[in-house]
C-alpha cells in the first residue's frame, strides 16, 4: 500500500521534489478538453519562481480557494477542475486550502524550488474538510515513443488500486490507497485500467488511453461503488533544433 504524506494543520517544513528535473521547453496541459501552456522550468527559474497548479477532487462543500502565504492564487475552483500552472515564488511558504471565500480546511508549510512543477489536490475527508495532497511533477527524461503514467487516488474509500495494461496480468503500479499516489512510470502508449485486487476494473476505469509523448495523470475520484477519474495530460515541447 502506498500512502501520500498529507498535513491538515501547519506543521514542520515539507520539502517537495528537490531532485526532479527542470524542463527546458514549455509544457502543454490538456484537462477536461481545455488546453493551457506553461513556460519552461528553466525560464521561470531565472526569476526564482516555481510553477503550481491545483485540482479540486473533493465533491463535498463549496468550490476551493488555494492561498500561498497571503496571496490567493486560485479562486473558487470547482470539483473536477484542473487549473493551469501559475508562477509562484521559489521559497519556503505556507499553503492554505479554504472553501471559496470561507473556512480554512487544511494548511501546509513547504518549500518550492526554482523551476520545478507542482500539483496540489484537494481530496475528500470526513466532516466536510479536505486533505491537501502535495505532488512534485517530474516532467523530464521521457524516452522517444514512450509515455509516463501515474495515479492520484482522491477517492473517499477505494484502497489498494492497481494499474494494468488492459488485457495483461502484470501490475505496472500497485497498492494505491485513498489519499495516495504513485510516481510517474514509463510505459508504452496504449489502453490501461485501474482496479482493486480480485475485482474487475470499474467501467469508467477500464479504458484509459495513454498517448505517446505524454505525462498522463489519472486522478481517481468518487467512492469504491462508483469510481471515476479526471485525466491530466502534460506534454513537453521537443527541444528546438540548433542550426
Amino acid at each position: 500500500m502506498q500512502k501520500l504524506f498529507h498535513i491538515a494543520m501547519v506543521a514542520p517544513l515539507v520539502v517537495l521534489a528537490a531532485c526532479h528535473n527542470t524542463t527546458s521547453q514549455p509544457s502543454t496541459t490538456v484537462a477536461d478538453g481545455k488546453t493551457s501552456v506553461a513556460p519552461s522550468g528553466r525560464e521561470v527559474a531565472t526569476e526564482d519562481r516555481a510553477l503550481l497548479r491545483f485540482v479540486d477532487a473533493d465533491p463535498m462543500g463549496k468550490p476551493r480557494d488555494l492561498w500561498v502565504d497571503q496571496n490567493r492564487v486560485f479562486t473558487a475552483v470547482a470539483y473536477r477542475t484542473v487549473s493551469p500552472y501559475v508562477e509562484v515564488p521559489a521559497k519556503a511558504v505556507t499553503v492554505f486550502l479554504r472553501e471559496a471565500g470561507g473556512n480554512e480546511l487544511a494548511s501546509s508549510r513547504l518549500e518550492f524550488f526554482a523551476g520545478r512543477h507542482y500539483t496540489f489536490v484537494a481530496a475528500p475527508r470526513p466532516k466536510e474538510r479536505s486533505l491537501l495532497l502535495q505532488i512534485g511533477d517530474d516532467l523530464g527524461k521521457l524516452t522517444p515513443k514512450k509515455a509516463k503514467i501515474r495515479i492520484i487516488n482522491a477517492s473517499t474509500n477505494a484502497n489498494d488500486l492497481d494499474l494494468f495494461l488492459t488485457g495483461s496480468k502484470t501490475k505496472i503500479q500497485k497498492g494505491v490507497d485513498a489519499s495516495g499516489r504513485t510516481h510517474f512510470t514509463e510505459v508504452d502508449p496504449g489502453v490501461y485500467e485501474i482496479r482493486s485486487p480480485g475485482r474487475p476494473a470499474p467501467q469508467k476505469l477500464s479504458h484509459l488511453q495513454v498517448s505517446e509523448g505524454t505525462f498522463t495523470t489519472f486522478v481517481v475520484v468518487g467512492n469504491r461503488e462508483m469510481l471515476d477519474y479526471v485525466k491530466v495530460e502534460d506534454e513537453v515541447s521537443p527541444p528546438v533544433a540548433q542550426r
